[in-house]
């Protein structure tokens, strides 16, 4: 992630740099903060006696949430703040998903599957075997969100009207490929010789 962010420094492309860090880095950090939680929860489920396990549960929830919202983020704003809360404002714009509060449908789910999460930790569902899978169940969904707003901002990219929309969809198209080399070897390589070849 860190060589990919470097080497959209070179391209003298405005904001792709940023964009960059977000899309690769801090999109990791989340995910690894969520499957942090999950595996900790994991150890409860199977019995395992884990000191202030629930604090720290919260604490890997408590920093997932601080990467999607960031600082100086304004609810319902796509013009304030940096991180994944903002990144899905913009792609939910592009799409019409402005919900009635203002906030796209995305950052609505997020939010909901964070409190679902905040109330299972502290009610101890971890460690029960239903519990656990009820909270994989909602890591996953935040995955999905996440992986949502990545194909928005692709295809946003790819339907942009400018000379440098290329860099932006290449950037996207390189933060989606792992995962879709798992899932669909086919469309990977499809993906890869279109978009990622040829830029």
């Amino acid at each position: 992630a860190q060589q990919l962010v470097l080497d959209l420094l070179t391209l003298q492309v405005p904001r792709i740099e940023a964009e960059g860090v977000v899309v690769f880095s801090v999109l990791m950090a989340f995910w690894s903060e969520l499957f942090d939680m999950l595996k900790l929860c994991g150890r409860l489920k199977d019995g395992e006696i884990v000191d202030n396990a629930e604090l720290r549960l919260q604490g890997f929830l408590d920093q997932a949430a601080a990467l999607w919202v960031g600082a100086e983020q304004e609810k319902s704003s796509s013009s304030t703040g940096f991180m994944l809360y903002n990144l899905a404002q913009n792609a939910g714009e592009q799409f019409n998903q402005i919900q009635d509060r203002g906030e796209t449908l995305i950052n609505e789910l997020v939010f909901e599957m964070f409190l679902g999460l905040q109330s299972k930790i502290s009610k101890g569902s971890c460690a029960q075997y239903q519990g656990y899978k009820s909270i994989r169940n909602q890591v996953k969904l935040l995955v999905t969100y996440s992986n949502t707003v990545l194909v928005q901002m692709l295809i946003h990219r790819i339907e942009e009207d400018n000379a440098r929309k290329a860099d932006f969809a290449e950037m996207y198209t390189l933060a989606l490929l792992p995962q879709l080399s798992v899932c669909d070897r086919g469309a990977y390589d499809n993906l890869l010789g279109e978009v990622v070849a040829t830029s």
